[in-house]
């Protein structure tokens, strides 16, 4: 004879509260978060449609575990969590859009407004134009790190006219592999007589776009601090990036990576294999 298993407490807590659907349905908000994957399935199988799709809307885990229901014979319960997670989303749309509108709005306060930093801001993809359009003075440091940028956001940033009179500009952690090197050439060609620091630190620029954008590099005559570290280098290509700022007299702090060439097979530094530089030349590993 087969025994079963008795049902875990969080079990017993999740058929209760579906015993009283209108209850389960406001006490979400209030709901261990322990509670939500087994009054999830519980939900799905028996049917509890409003129920369900609150679940989805309020899921507080980053994974939903549609893949597992979707083997039930439920097409009607798959439909109502498809319809939640639209809705999430929709509320997802959101929100972002009234903290664009909240945060352009503070903008259009700032009337001397010259530096600009932000760091790890999301809902900025896509949102670059809507942001920068009402400042009313133009920028002298721009400094977007760790967030993610697309096409429109990058082709937008070369032809701002508030970023035409940059000093600093401080690009660390952005993405740049699966992007057109023009429009940051543009940029460069833009601030190139005003520009004193600039940051492409853990980038992953490619040593096509960075040969794209020296001859623009080595016009910024008023550069002084260059960052280039933690990207990934050949010894030819730094060779040539070296040649090209050469040229600029005022830099004095130049930050690079080690070149590929110096890595032995285990990917540690080898000992055997240096690299000459200026004394004013950091070259990081």
């Amino acid at each position: 004879m087969s025994t079963q298993s008795p049902p875990t407490l969080l079990e017993l807590a999740g058929r209760s509260l579906l015993s009283d659907k209108s209850r389960a349905v406001l006490n979400l908000e209030d709901l261990p978060i322990e509670l939500f994957p087994p009054l999830f399935v519980e939900a799905f199988s028996r049917g509890h449609t409003e129920v369900l799709k609150k679940m989805v809307q309020a899921w507080p885990f980053t994974c939903l575990p549609l893949g597992a229901l979707m083997r039930q014979p439920q097409p009607e319960m798959l439909r109502v969590a498809l319809d939640g997670l639209d809705m999430l989303l929709a509320q997802q749309d959101q929100e972002q859009e009234r903290l664009l509108s909240k945060l352009t709005s503070q903008f259009r306060r700032m009337d001397c407004l010259r530096k600009f930093y932000v760091d790890a801001v999301l809902l900025l993809e896509g949102h670059l134009e809507q942001v920068l359009r009402h400042l009313k003075t133009p920028l002298d440091t721009l400094s977007i790190t760790n967030c993610p940028l697309s096409d429109s956001d990058w082709n937008y940033l070369s032809r701002c006219p508030n970023t035409s009179q940059l000093r600093r500009l401080d690009l660390r952690y952005l993405k740049l592999t699966n992007f057109s090197p023009e429009p940051l050439k543009i940029l460069l060609e833009a601030v190139a007589s005003t520009l004193n620091r600039l940051d492409l630190e853990a980038c992953e620029i490619a040593e096509s776009q960075l040969q794209a954008i020296l001859p623009a590099l080595s016009r910024c005559s008023q550069l002084r601090i260059l960052c280039f570290f933690r990207n990934r280098i050949s010894m030819s290509v730094l060779r040539d990036l070296l040649c090209h700022t050469a040229r600029l007299s005022q830099l004095s702090i130049e930050l690079y990576p080690a070149p590929l060439e110096s890595y032995d097979a285990q990917g540690d530094l080898s000992a055997t294999k240096t690299l000459k530089v200026h004394p004013s030349l950091w070259v990081s590993s």
